[in-house]
């Protein structure tokens, strides 16, 4: 009887072991893999310096110098108050008004252009202008760029800062008219800004 049951213990004991899973079995095809190489070199890329990416060899991109091209459009000035019969060149966007004569000047006070009235006053001539700008204490003159009998380019000193001005003797129809730059207090024009309102000046002309 003993040898009897030994033996169905034993079995019993080899069929429990038969129904239990290996811990070295290989898991599942379709457990969850681990990052791949690619994952990883990808976030590489993005986390690399930027002094990485530049390529070496290829000079630095400069920043552009060209020069701002002003617009420029022709006046009516017989639309200004106190009409006068021409048409003149300013930038786009100048606009018209009245001091000591009619006074045209760009948005940004680079362009200031006055047909000055007070030459009615005798002797209203290029030759006097000349001989004011010589004598004038607050704007020191330091020299004539243009000195011709109807125009007048010069360079003065006004509060230790060099700054120009132009006058203009222009006769349109029979009539003179003067042109000069108008002075605006804290915007001192250059010598490039002057000649351009000089050569406006000069081609002033009749309507058609």
């Amino acid at each position: 009887m003993k040898i009897v049951l030994a033996t169905a213990l034993t079995l019993l004991v080899y069929a429990c072991a038969a129904q239990t899973p290996s811990t070295s079995a290989k898991a599942p095809e379709n457990a969850m893999a681990k990052p791949t190489a690619a994952k990883t070199d990808t976030l590489r890329i993005v986390d690399r310096p930027s002094t990485e990416r530049v390529n070496p060899s290829r000079p630095a991109t400069k920043a552009s110098t060209k020069p701002t091209v002003v617009e420029y459009a022709e006046i009516d000035l017989d639309t200004a108050n106190m009409p006068l019969p021409f048409l003149i060149k300013a930038p786009v966007g100048s606009v018209i008004s009245f001091d000591q004569g009619v006074v045209v000047t760009a948005p940004d006070t680079t362009f200031s252009i006055l047909i000055d009235m007070s030459y009615s006053e005798m002797p209203a001539t290029i030759a006097q202008r000349k001989k004011d700008a010589q004598e004038n204490q607050m704007f020191l003159l330091q020299k004539f760029i243009i000195d011709k009998p109807d125009i007048l380019l010069y360079e003065v000193k006004y509060e230790g800062k060099t700054e120009y001005h132009f006058e203009m003797a222009k006769d349109i129809r029979g009539t003179r008219y003067y042109l000069h730059d108008q002075w605006i207090p804290g915007h001192p024009f250059t010598q490039k800004q002057v000649e351009a309102m000089l050569k406006a000046a000069g081609e002033a002309h009749p309507r058609p």
